[in-house]
C-alpha cells in the first residue's frame, strides 16, 4: 500500500455495470467488479465510501440511460468524492465519445477516474484518440456486416418467392404470362 502520511486519505466511489443479468447462484460480474475495485483501493490507500458504490444492469451505449451513472455524476458535482474506481473504461460506456465526455466532466470537477484493469490506459480528457478511432471503426464495420446480413436475407427470400409476374426457373427469373397480364392491368387501371 502506498503511504502518504501528510495527505488525507482520498475518498472514492465505485461504479460497476453489466449489460446483462448473470445467472442466479453465480458470483455476478458486478460483484467481481466491485471486489476488484475494493482491493485496488486497499492496496493504494484509498477509502471507498460505502454509500457511494454505484452499480447497475444497463446497456453501455448511452450513459444518459444509466441511472446509477447519472447519480454518480451528481455525487461528483457535490464534491463528495475525490476518485471514481471502475474495473475498466468500458464499464462507463461502450461508446468512447460518452467516456470522453464523462472524463471531461470529471477533470473539470478535479476528480480522478481510475480504470484498474486498463493499466496502459490513462483516463484523462484526451482518452486516447486512437482508442476512440478504433472503437468507431469497429462500430462502422459492425454496421456494414449487419447490413450485408440483412441484404443476404432479403436476397434469399427473393430466391424462394419470385416477385409477382415472374416465375423462377433453373436459368433465373422469367416472365409469367398470366401474372404479367394482371400486373399490366393494375398499372393501366391506376393511371
Amino acid at each position: 500500500m502506498e503511504e502518504h502520511p501528510n495527505q488525507p486519505q482520498r475518498k472514492a466511489a465505485i461504479y460497476a455495470r453489466s449489460a446483462t443479468s448473470d445467472q442466479e447462484g453465480k458470483t455476478t460480474s458486478i460483484e467481481l467488479q466491485i471486489a476488484e475495485c475494493r482491493a485496488y483501493a486497499v492496496e493504494n490507500g484509498i477509502a471507498v465510501l460505502e454509500d457511494h458504490i454505484y452499480w447497475e444492469v444497463a446497456p453501455g451505449d448511452d450513459i444518459k440511460c444509466n441511472q446509477e451513472l447519472v447519480r454518480l455524476l451528481e455525487t461528483m458535482k457535490q464534491h463528495l468524492i475525490d476518485v471514481v474506481l471502475v474495473k475498466q473504461a468500458d464499464r462507463i460506456s461502450r461508446n468512447p465519445i460518452y467516456v470522453g465526455a464523462f472524463l471531461e466532466d470529471a477533470k473539470k470537477l478535479n476528480i480522478e477516474i481510475i480504470s484498474i484493469t486498463d493499466p496502459f490506459l490513462e483516463l484523462d480528457s484526451e482518452y486516447k484518440i486512437g482508442q476512440i478511432l478504433m472503437t468507431e471503426i469497429h462500430k462502422v464495420e459492425r454496421q456494414k456486416i449487419e447490413e450485408r446480413s440483412r441484404r443476404r436475407g432479403r436476397n434469399a427470400k427473393r430466391k424462394g418467392n419470385p416477385p409477382f409476374g415472374y416465375s423462377q426457373t433453373e436459368n433465373g427469373l422469367v416472365v409469367n404470362p398470366l401474372e404479367a397480364e394482371i400486373v399490366k392491368q393494375i398499372f393501366t387501371d391506376n393511371q
